[in-house]
Order: C-alpha cells, then sequence, then structure tokens
C-alpha cells in the first residue's frame, strides 16, 4: 500500500508472494509424545502414603476437619494439594472412615500439634536456605 497524490494506491508488486526454495532436513524430532498445558508445569511428584502417615491423616482430620492448611502443618514433606487429593482418595476409597472420623470429633493436641508443625517449619527454612532465599524475608 502507498499513498500516490493524496490516493491510497495498492502496489501490484506486493500481490505477488514469491516462494523461497527450501531444503528439506527431515522430521523434527520432539522428546515428548504430546505437548500440553501441563508439559511446562513446575510440579513435585508426590511419593506414596505409608501407613503410619495414613493414620496419622484421619488422626488429623478429627482434630482439624477438613481445614486442610491446618493438616499441611503436620506433614512436613506434603503440600496442601496433596493433603486434598488424599481426602479425595479415602473419601472414594472408604467413605465410612472419613465419615467417622469428621463425625467423632476430638479436640486439637496442642502439644502434637506444636511438636509436628514446628519440624515442618525447621523443613520449609532449611529448604529456603538450599534456595539460598532470604530468611528473614517472611519474619
Amino acid at each position: 500500500i502507498q499513498l500516490v497524490n493524496g490516493k491510497i494506491v495498492i502496489n501490484p508488486e506486493s500481490l505477488v508472494v514469491e516462494e523461497e526454495q527450501l531444503e528439506f532436513t527431515g522430521p523434527i524430532e520432539s522428546k515428548t509424545k504430546y505437548l500440553t498445558s501441563a508439559t511446562y508445569l513446575k510440579r513435585t511428584p508426590s511419593d506414596k502414603w505409608t501407613h503410619a502417615e495414613t493414620s496419622k491423616f484421619f488422626l488429623a482430620l478429627q482434630q482439624c476437619g477438613t481445614d486442610f492448611s491446618l493438616i499441611e502443618r503436620l506433614f512436613p514433606h506434603r503440600n496442601r494439594a496433596q493433603i486434598r487429593n488424599k481426602f479425595k482418595r479415602e473419601e472414594r476409597n472408604d467413605p465410612d472412615k472419613v465419615y467417622d472420623a469428621l463425625k467423632n470429633r476430638k479436640p486439637i493436641d496442642i502439644e502434637w500439634f506444636r511438636s509436628l508443625s514446628s519440624r515442618k517449619t525447621e523443613i520449609e527454612k532449611q529448604k529456603r536456605k538450599e534456595r539460598g532465599e532470604d530468611e528473614d524475608e517472611e519474619e
């Protein structure tokens, strides 16, 4: 498109596109079979839950209910999403046990909670130190 004497004129040379000669080098090999939105997701793999962790989970469920953020403080190597997924899995596989844990609530044992919670805090500080983050940021 050009402007000639105040009028818009289409350049006829711009209407034709010349095809370049490209050499075929073969198919492009990909490391993954499929590319999806989850391909570049930073996801931490979850370990299997041990019987001891499952017992502790149900005890925490009796004391904290479905407050997964609070339950997360009791499990040093688990995050909230893993706790929620464990709840969903147990609710699907053994709904009576989950129902009993939520129905027969117990008061929170502060000392037990404090000891387990402090362990998670220590592990989080250690991870921040390993990554080189400043510990004084959050305090």
